[in-house]
């Protein structure tokens, strides 16, 4: 049996499966598909244009676990944590309780969910437009 990205050759059924690739090359006459397409007529073999398989239905009586409505959030990277940590009018203590939280995380499951579900609960405004002190420094201590 030949393979190739573009055909397969099964001799022991007498086939060739080509590819719709393949048979757009196959048009154009001075094409290498041009000629195996002669040399694959002219040796009797059965010539099938390989088709796409249909969607498979699923008939399972499992309902899915995770609802289509829930939207995944995707998880933040610690060093993006940290950064807009160090942005916080209160930086020193959220960064000295994001350590420990990173620590307690290690015991986890998952710990990379359970940091970010962490910060997202400490910082429902991440990733809004920041409301700032004087300094400049992103205002924490009134938000939550």
């Amino acid at each position: 049996m030949k393979n190739s990205k573009l055909y397969t050759v099964d001799v022991l059924s007498n086939t060739v499966v080509l590819t719709k690739k393949f048979l757009e090359n196959a048009s154009d006459i001075k094409s290498e598909e041009f000629k195996l397409y002669q040399e694959f007529k002219a040796l009797g073999f059965t010539i099938i244009q390989k088709t796409r398989s249909a969607k498979k239905e699923n008939n399972s009586p499992l309902r899915p676990l995770n609802k289509p409505t829930e939207e995944k959030k995707p998880l933040i990277p610690f060093e993006k944590m940290a950064q807009y940590i160090s942005m916080l009018d209160d930086a020193e203590e959220m960064m000295d309780e994001f350590d420990i939280v990173r620590e307690i995380a290690k015991s986890e499951e998952h710990p990379r969910k359970y940091v970010n579900e962490w910060f997202r609960e400490q910082f429902p405004t991440y990733g809004k437009v920041a409301k700032l002190d004087e300094n400049h420094r992103i205002i924490h201590k009134n938000v939550a």
